[in-house]
């Protein structure tokens, strides 16, 4: 309990002096941190360099892998970051940063009027992603780790919830994301990681893994298009934000295995195409792929 507690006060001094430092300053911080806790970790990082190798569909050799590696490293210390730091700007101060494409794709997805889901990677700047949705005067809705203690849970919902984005633990009743798709609102899902470890086995980049399918149920059982959306990070503290065409789905009363598979499939290729470009800033450091 003391050690969730000090975890807590933690990020609530970061809470109060991240904000207070300068941008291009704070990533720097952020890079030097992130390179001694690469160095400390050499079988994590063994790891990710397992993740890049097989997004990449080749084995660009050690060093080259490395160097990913690392920067991946720079991404996530970057991340943290930018959770305390993004909160406390005006969503004009955030969007004088970011270069949008596909902005469209999004007001398409508005204006089909069946809800529509937001898919993304742990990848680039993902509180990006999550911030783009408000911006078109919808609510957004995603779950997220109940972590612990409860006050520290709803900490992270303030901070995430200053440009309008609401959370909802993940090991709750899920309803209310039906319930947001139906109303015409969007929802935020993970294509990538599946803290409940419910998710199932399907081919990505070649090989195996299992991820989570909670994109594809919702979308076959309401309709709701699946935006996929990258957010990048660009030298000298700008951000891209990507968003892709929406695909599209039938509804199905009850979508079986076969039907789940096959739009996990046709989610998951979209976002390969994107991944292969530049791995390095995909922040997940655990294994994906089965063996």
């Amino acid at each position: 309990m003391k050690g969730t507690m000090r975890m807590y006060y933690l990020y609530r001094l970061a809470g109060f002096l991240v904000p207070l430092i300068p941008l291009r300053l704070g990533h720097w911080l952020a890079e030097r941190i992130a390179d001694r806790v690469a160095r400390r970790r050499p079988q994590e990082r063994a790891i990710v360099r397992d993740n890049i190798r097989q997004a990449l569909g080749r084995d660009p050799g050690i060093e080259e892998l490395d160097r990913m590696a690392i920067e991946a490293y720079r991404c996530m210390m970057k991340n943290y970051f930018d959770l305390f730091w993004m909160p406390a700007r005006s969503f004009a101060e955030i969007s004088g940063k970011v270069d949008t494409e596909g902005w469209e794709n999004l007001e398409e997805a508005v204006h089909l009027g069946r809800g529509f889901i937001v898919g993304a990677l742990h990848y680039g700047c993902p509180e990006l992603a999550l911030q783009a949705v408000p911006l078109v005067g919808v609510p957004c809705y995603t779950p997220a780790e109940h972590v612990k203690p409860e006050r520290l849970f709803q900490y992270l919902c303030r901070l995430r919830a200053a440009h309008g984005v609401n959370l909802m633990p993940v090991d709750g009743p899920l309803t209310e994301l039906v319930r947001a798709l139906r109303r015409g609102e969007g929802i935020a899902l993970a294509l990538d990681r599946d803290p409940t470890d419910s998710g199932r086995v399907v081919e990505f980049c070649g090989k195996p893994a299992k991820l989570p399918d909670g994109a594809a149920q919702l979308a076959l059982r309401t309709g709701a298009p699946v935006l996929v959306v990258f957010s990048r990070r660009l030298p000298r503290g700008r951000y891209s934000l990507r968003l892709l065409p929406p695909i599209l789905f039938s509804p199905l009363k009850r979508p079986d295995d076969a039907a789940v598979e096959q739009a996990m499939r046709r989610i998951l290729g979209v976002v390969e195409e994107e991944l292969r470009k530049d791995p390095s800033q995909w922040v997940v450091f655990r294994p994906i792929w089965n063996d």
